[in-house]
């Protein structure tokens, strides 16, 4: 099996590799959940099941991908050199678990803002982690560098051929389960998953579809297949060069790569059908909708494949009828970010708005206004009430209000009820995450 990470290795993968691969992984990797998500299967009136790869060992299906790379060296030789990775957080946690287990030493380069969560796991599997750069490329520029003065064995992130094949046993588990599979929704960074994924599914169901996802603020794959006719993507500032923002500013971190392996890249021209793009506020709504509806705790990067359901399904670009699958790729969040996004994502799913309103500046005009939102069932999340800093009256107060509600339509009953109490509503936008 060659281990080549420049591209020339032979583009094809096939089957019976696959399912090997399949098997000499599994010992090590036991193939994830994939279940029907009843809430998403009524929303969009068409079955849809969640691919748990958040439930893998490390969190995330990179222990398939270093697995397979690691078993295709002889075990001496590995224990010998070590192995040296550069990661964004997933991909150094799933090597440093295999390496653990086969004995290997093995040293993760990750960016400076990686979470927390992500370093500690990977040090908790006796990794060695050096934090350098801002960005992954930054990161693993730093590792070759690194890498001249040592024999450590490299195992690349997403373009080498082992690991793309350990990435498609993720496609052979789908198809196993779904084998009259519409579509398949893969988040996309590198391209290592969607590359392995897409040839395991179109090599056992060829009318399958298989759609990436990228983060709005990193897609430069998706561009790439916009050049093919193959975008889906309707998001506003898609078309812009946006990889000078940090990785951290970026929810969906760990697809945050702002070029995908060659070899990936012809794959994906083979053998993907569509690619689109999820705004930053669609991840955040994504993450609650799985945790509140679904009880599934996913990072941003394991999001974007729900976030994508509603450009995949306004342009009727699926198979009516047939089961569609979301990739969920990773589990590695934050306690700190969620929390976060729990908040911003309750105002993407309109389950929480902020209204301004001025009041007469007198004794009782506030509780009045309190008594009416408690009328109107809302609660209460911040208040803001300013006498000075604003440019009302000087017998007048303004007064901020952020309401959770129970849906859009409570929100326009509350702001109803206000009004016809003889309080003038504006409505703000609280802003995307």
């Amino acid at each position: 099996m060659s281990n080549s990470s420049d591209g020339s290795s032979d583009l094809s993968l096939e089957l019976e590799e696959m399912r090997c691969v399949h098997r000499k992984i599994s010992p090590y990797v036991p193939p994830t959940p994939l279940i029907r998500s009843q809430h998403l299967s009524q929303k969009y009136r068409s079955p849809i099941y969640l691919k748990l790869e958040n439930l893998n060992i490390s969190g995330s299906f990179k222990v398939r991908g270093a697995t397979a790379a690691l078993l295709s060296y002889p075990i001496e030789k590995l224990r010998a050199a070590g192995v040296v990775v550069a990661s964004a957080g997933n991909h150094g946690q799933g090597v440093a678990y295999i390496s653990q287990a086969l004995g290997v030493p093995a040293t993760v380069f990750m960016p400076e803002n990686t979470p927390l969560i992500k370093v500690e796991a990977t040090r908790s599997y006796g990794a060695e982690v050096i934090l350098t750069g801002k960005t992954f490329h930054e990161a693993q520029r730093e590792m070759l560098a690194w890498r001249q003065g040592h024999e450590n064995i490299l195992i690349h992130a997403f373009n080498q051929r082992a690991v793309v094949l350990g990435q498609s046993t993720v496609g052979l588990e789908i198809i196993e389960e779904q084998g009259d599979l519409g579509a398949v929704v893969v988040p996309v960074g590198g391209g290592g998953l969607i590359s392995g994924v897409s040839s395991a599914v179109k090599a056992l169901n060829p009318q399958a579809l298989v759609v990436g996802v990228q983060s709005q603020r990193y897609c430069p794959v998706t561009r790439m297949m916009k050049s093919l006719g193959k975008s889906l993507c309707s998001v506003a500032g898609c078309e812009e060069e946006a990889f000078d923002v940090g990785a951290d500013a970026v929810l969906a971190d760990g697809i945050a790569v702002k070029e995908p392996g060659t070899w990936n890249q012809e794959l994906i021209r083979r053998r993907v059908d569509l690619m689109s793009c999820a705004a930053e506020s669609a991840v955040a709504g994504a993450i609650m909708e799985l945790l509140e509806r679904d009880h599934i705790a996913v990072e941003g990067a394991g999001a974007v494949a729900v976030a994508a359901l509603d450009q995949l399904f306004s342009r009727q670009a699926y198979r009516r009828g047939k089961p569609t699958v979301c990739i969920l790729s990773g589990g590695n969040i934050d306690a700190a970010v969620l929390s976060r996004i729990t908040r911003k994502g309750l105002v993407y799913t309109e389950r929480m708005m902020r209204l301004q309103l001025t009041l007469r500046d007198s004794p009782g005009a506030l509780a009045q206004l309190l008594s009416r939102v408690a009328e109107g069932q809302a609660n209460l999340y911040h208040i803001h009430h300013s006498r000075i800093f604003s440019d009302h009256g000087v017998k007048e107060a303004r007064v901020t209000l952020d309401l959770e509600i129970a849906h859009s339509e409570h929100g326009e009953k509350v702001r109803r009820h206000l009004r016809e109490a003889g309080y003038e509503v504006q409505q703000q936008d609280l802003g995307a995450p």
